[in-house]
């Protein structure tokens, strides 16, 4: 008889349950506000030198209810953000991984309300809807990951009918430096470096209610323009340590000279093709410099946009394709994170297809390009380590109630899957609005 083919679902002994994700979220109590998260907010920011540039128009609504949006780096920016706001009661959207770094249960206790990454669900934004209704304010990072490259990553369209859906005023927190003390790439530890938190009222209630959902997008969008190095620049920040381009293959995969993807190496401050032997500086100013012929990038950024263009490429002549068996993990609930047989891991100009037998059944995961305008990552995944005791590289997809995390065999493939996933994104978007 032939197997039972589960499409995005996976069947778990009955010993394991889902995580229910439309739980309502709790008012934070006293405990946590006023005592418990000053405590480790104090406690964590020891010895880091930050600032705060506040509208004074944050001052006179601070007490009040309002949707804080901000930026994502590092878990620095909860440290941040709770400076930002004091005392204040607020309910945030965390990733349910994040669920694993303390126990689940005081998560929920904290007022966190659960979401998987990157899913069209809309489970979170009820909770969302309920926390407001009953006179709460609640927190978003709307970029819903940590940014590799320390520059804006892409705003969902829906953000605007979402803060038009809400109905109250919209603050936004975008912290600068928080990716050069510590980039996501790097398994490091933090540099010295200062950070900055700018701190505005985006939108007025009066304003949410009378724009467009297309002019709040615009701007939501301009206060959500940053850019890492040229803050660096700006402020003639040097990063001295020695240890600052350790892990920067992850995103500077391709080397511009010969154009190999297997062969790039960051050691030390520079980043090394192990195949052509092109080897690049990266100066304490954040720019680069070749060390052994032409510079054909001198700015990380424009490495990495240029990665952009050649994905971008292979999808238009239909070329692009990655293809491999991956170690696998599931993540039904953050009591448990379940190691399964591993699975045949597709993505191409189609989209994802992720095949695999577990407790007796063939599965089949399908995500079309338009379900995910992005893909999560994570550099140093605390789950799973190396044998070199290093935290591993991985990818997760999710459907509303479940998770499949996968280890490429090799971390230098993850960005360019995160660029694909983008990009297809973007042009089966633009084919619909063309429609």
């Amino acid at each position: 008889m032939e197997k039972e083919i589960l499409f995005n679902e996976l069947r778990y002994p009955e010993k394991y349950q889902k995580y229910d994700m439309g739980k309502e979220a709790v008012k934070p109590s006293k405990l946590f506000s006023h005592f418990l998260i000053p405590l480790i907010v104090k406690l964590s920011l020891i010895g880091q030198k930050n600032t705060q540039d506040i509208d004074p128009r944050f001052n006179e609504i601070k007490k009040e209810q309002y949707l804080l949006l901000e930026n994502h780096m590092q878990f620095l920016d909860f440290y941040i953000e709770y400076k930002v706001i004091g005392k204040k009661k607020i309910n945030n959207i965390v990733n349910l991984d994040a669920y694993q770094v303390l126990p689940y249960w005081l998560m929920e206790l904290g007022g966190c309300i659960p979401k998987r990454k990157f899913t069209q669900e809309t489970l979170s934004i009820r909770s969302m809807k309920k926390v407001v209704d009953k006179g709460g304010s609640v927190g978003v990072f709307p970029e819903a990951r940590y940014t590799p490259i320390g520059r804006t990553s892409p705003l969902p369209d829906s953000i605007g009918k979402f803060i038009k859906y809400l109905k109250i005023p919209v603050v936004t927190i975008i912290n600068h430096g928080n990716h050069l003390v510590k980039p996501t790439w790097g398994n490091q530890k933090n540099r010295k470096l200062p950070i900055k938190a700018v701190v505005k009222v985006c939108l007025t209630k009066e304003e949410v209610l009378s724009l467009s959902v297309a002019e709040i997008n615009e701007r939501v969008r301009e206060h959500f323009k940053y850019d890492e190095y040229q803050y660096q620049l700006d402020n003639n920040i040097l990063i001295k340590e020695d240890f600052r381009t350790i892990g920067i293959e992850k995103i500077l995969y391709k080397c511009p000279h010969c154009h190999d993807e297997k062969s790039m190496i960051g050691t030390g401050t520079t980043v090394k093709c192990q195949k052509c032997g092109a080897e690049y500086q990266l100066n304490e100013n954040g720019s680069l410099t070749n060390l052994k012929g032409e510079t054909v990038f001198s700015k990380v950024l424009d490495w990495c946009d240029w990665e952009k263009d050649e994905v971008s490429k292979e999808i238009q002549n239909g070329t692009y394709r990655f293809e491999e068996d991956m170690e696998t993990w599931a993540f039904p609930h953050p009591k448990y994170l379940i190691k399964i047989p591993n699975a045949h891991v597709v993505h191409d100009i189609n989209g994802f297809e992720v095949r695999g037998n577990y407790n007796g059944y063939d599965y089949l995961w399908k995500k079309e390009p338009l379900d995910n305008f992005s893909v999560q990552l994570e550099y140093s995944w605390p789950n799973k380590k190396y044998e070199d005791g290093s935290r591993a590289n991985i990818f997760a997809l999710h459907t509303s109630n479940d998770g499949l995390y996968f280890l490429p065999k090799d971390p230098r493939i993850l960005f360019k899957i995160y660029l694909a996933v983008e990009l297809l994104f973007n042009m089966a978007e633009a084919k619909i609005k063309q429609q």
